[in-house]
């Protein structure tokens, strides 16, 4: 008697796209991405502390630049004041609401124009 396999095809499973954000923000895979507008004069800073902090973690991720050019598109990409750091498509600071105009971000001696680099690694982490 000669033995016949049967061929077993599965139904591929579907996931909403917040499961494949959360599945892939736990696997270190969460794109990194700054948004920002020319002429702002700290989306280069904000560029500088997102990679050490990304290299601090242990990330080799390169981060994502979104250059906007007026309200429309700062809407579109989640723009809540020059510079915006979005993970995973998502901003992790409160309390910005999509703005064209500069952004302050919540330190540890007030105010600034980026987040530390400390802060960054511990959204990170």
């Amino acid at each position: 008697m000669k033995a016949t396999r049967a061929a077993v095809t599965e139904k591929p499973q579907s996931h909403t796209l917040e499961e494949m954000e959360e599945s892939a923000t736990e696997a270190g895979l969460a794109e990194v991405e700054l948004v920002y507008f020319d002429g702002c004069p700290h989306w280069r800073s904000a560029l500088e502390h997102l990679e050490a902090a990304l290299r601090q973690v242990g990330q080799n991720d390169s981060v994502k630049l979104q250059l906007v050019t007026n309200e429309a598109e700062a809407e579109k990409h989640h723009m809540a004041g020059s510079p915006t750091i979005l993970i995973g498509g998502r901003d992790p600071f409160p309390g910005g609401a999509p703005t064209w105009g500069c952004r302050l971000y919540p330190c540890e001696d007030g105010s600034q124009g980026t987040p530390s680099v400390k802060s960054l690694v511990e959204l990170l982490s």
